[in-house]
C-alpha cells in the first residue's frame, strides 16, 4: 500500500489533528460503493474500530477502486439450462464439466450444435485440444443417426 492510499482520520488526542490511518472504516468503504469482500480482495486496508465517514477517504476509495473496476466486474458467463447440460452429456466422453464450458464458452446447446461446429473455433474458445473435439462430434453424430 501507498501512503497516498491510507485513510485520513482526526487524531484521539485534544487537538484533533488530522493523520494517516490504519485502515478504511466499513462504512467508507461502502459509501463509496464497495462490496467488503471486494476490498479485501483489492488489498484494502479495513479498521474495524473505526466508525467514521470521512468524505476525503471515500473519495479515495472511489478513485482506487475505479483503476480495478473492469477487471472486478467482468461479466459473468450466462446460466446453462439443465436440459441441455443433461443432453450434452449423453455424448460419450463429455461429463457435466465439459458440458458447462461447451455451452457457456461456444453456445454449443445441442447434440446437433455439436456436430454442426467447426473444430478449429471450438477448440480457441474452450482451450480442449482438436483431437479431442473431434473424438466428441464424431461420438454425438452416431448417436444421431
Amino acid at each position: 500500500m501507498t501512503e497516498e492510499f491510507l485513510p485520513i482520520v482526526k487524531s484521539p488526542s485534544w487537538k484533533h489533528e488530522l493523520r494517516k490511518g490504519k485502515g478504511f472504516s466499513i462504512s467508507e468503504i461502502k459509501a463509496a460503493g464497495i462490496n467488503i469482500t471486494v476490498a479485501a480482495k483489492l488489498g484494502i486496508p479495513v479498521d474495524k474500530r473505526r466508525k467514521t465517514i470521512h468524505e476525503k477517504n471515500v473519495e479515495t476509495l472511489k478513485k482506487y477502486y475505479q483503476q480495478f473496476k473492469d477487471e472486478i466486474e467482468k461479466p459473468l458467463l450466462p446460466k446453462v439450462d439443465k436440459k441441455v447440460i443433461e443432453e450434452l452429456t449423453k455424448v460419450p466422453g463429455v461429463n457435466i464439466h465439459i458440458a458447462r464450458i461447451l455451452a457457456k464458452k461456444a453456445s454449443i446447446l445441442s447434440i446437433e450444435d455439436l456436430v454442426n461446429s467447426n473444430v478449429d473455433e471450438l477448440s480457441r474458445r474452450t482451450g480442449y485440444s482438436k483431437s479431442r473435439i473431434r473424438r466428441w462430434i464424431a461420438a454425438a453424430e452416431n448417436m444421431i443417426r
